[in-house]
């Protein structure tokens, strides 16, 4: 009998526990919402508003690169665009259109490894529920960069190039997958 009170005396402790958290969150919350502080869906609406100034910013600070690269001068842009990296080397969406503008004159191995540094300093570009969401260019880079990069590896296997790109490959692929690093 001892041990069923026991049993019981847990039960009740445990039911208890769970109210005094209910009693708890819903006491936070009430004072979040009587402080001022936003609720999820106003974070959400800011966060996005952040994404938007972002953009008008990378805008401000690309136009020479994007000017080139509407006037077809594809070289041109990625000069233009490496003296906005150097200038401002922790943005990480001048490592994503760094990556674009490779991938656009052709060069593969250079545009996977813009895109894994873009990745690396901004995990957003692969996760769906952010604006500036990437996902799908990459996977379609994931996929032509395994097919392709696999291939050269084969003809020409001591190639450091693209051994580190296939690394890149693999990176990307695993963030994708929602992996770690």
């Amino acid at each position: 009998m001892k041990k069923a009170m026991d049993l019981l005396d847990q039960i009740s402790l445990g039911a208890l526990l769970i109210l005094v958290a209910a009693l708890f969150g819903m006491l936070l919350q009430q004072h979040l919402r009587s402080s001022g502080i936003p609720a999820t869906s106003e974070v959400e609406a800011s966060s996005s508003d952040l994404y938007e100034l972002e953009r008008q910013m990378d805008q401000r600070l690309f136009y020479k690169a994007l000017d080139l690269e509407k006037a077809g001068q594809v070289d041109q842009a990625i000069i233009a665009l490496q003296d906005v990296m150097n200038a401002h080397p922790q943005r990480p969406s001048v490592y994503l259109y760094m990556a674009r503008l490779y991938l656009e004159a052709g060069s593969l191995v250079d545009s996977v490894h813009y895109y894994r540094l873009a990745v690396e300093k901004n995990p957003d570009y692969v996760d769906k529920r952010t604006p500036v969401y990437c996902g799908d260019e990459l996977k379609a880079l994931v996929t032509e960069g395994l097919e392709k990069l696999s291939r050269e590896k084969v003809l020409r296997p001591k190639d450091r190039q693209v051994r580190s790109a296939l690394k890149d490959i693999y990176y990307l692929q695993s963030r994708l997958a929602g992996g770690c690093e």
